[in-house]
């Protein structure tokens, strides 16, 4: 089964008069625990795609389906279901709240859907930042953190509701050569482990190349590298 299908995807956007086409009918097959690389120069409209996968934008034209299901069929309030319980968002800066600890910070996604304070996913939460080597500092807040370590606590918290799809914009872009490497490491560690699809936007060749997947974008338009 399918994670995401896109048909004929296209987006534009209005400057004043002017339409400022982004996307031209992009179509996409992706399946379940895939891992992608969406490569290409700065401004091209990666994180535009990676929007419309997730349900953060509408497309002007076309479709979007998230497991089966047509995205522009649902309500706002369906969407943001949707987008808390099977997609998970890692961005370039950790967007994590300042007065909040590492461990109440993962478990923000879950509160909000009622289950934050649920003896299970509490484990979870500690148990992700185990597996990002974090259990020793989740009583930490984000001031008392590196950038890698608060990338690694948002990389977490992208997966406390085990969403099936994960979409990291630049996830190591703010991060030196160690700390992304870290960070790289355990994206594909944890997709592998729990079967989530896997796409990253990203400029970095050596990690593109370790995604089984590269799609480039170029002029609106993806071509596909399938190793």
């Amino acid at each position: 089964m399918s994670s995401i299908r896109t048909d004929k995807l296209s987006k534009s956007y209005h400057l004043g008069s002017v339409e400022v086409p982004v996307l031209h009918d992009i179509s996409l097959d992706i399946g379940e625990g895939e891992q992608i690389a969406l490569v290409g120069p700065s401004g091209v409209g990666k994180s535009t795609l990676l929007h419309l996968l997730g349900a953060l934008d509408r497309p002007t034209s076309g479709e979007v389906e998230i497991d089966g299901q047509a995205v522009s069929s649902l309500t706002s309030d369906q969407l943001a279901e949707i987008r808390n319980r099977k997609i998970g968002f890692v961005f370039q800066f950790h967007h994590l709240l300042p007065e909040f600890t590492a461990l109440e910070n993962v478990l923000m996604p879950a509160r909000l859907n009622g289950d934050g304070e649920s003896p299970k996913i509490v484990q979870r939460a500690k148990s992700l930042l185990d597996s990002v080597g974090l259990s020793h500092r989740m009583n930490h807040r984000p001031g008392e953190l590196s950038g890698g370590e608060c990338q690694r606590v948002a990389l977490a918290r992208a997966m406390i509701n085990s969403p099936k799809i994960l979409l990291c914009d630049e996830p190591s872009g703010n991060l030196d050569g160690d700390a992304a490497k870290a960070v790289h490491d355990l994206l594909l560690k944890l997709s592998r482990e729990e079967s989530t699809t896997l796409i990253v936007a990203t400029h970095n060749r050596e990690f593109a190349a370790d995604l089984g997947w590269i799609l480039r974008l170029h002029g609106g338009s993806v071509t596909s590298d399938k190793g």
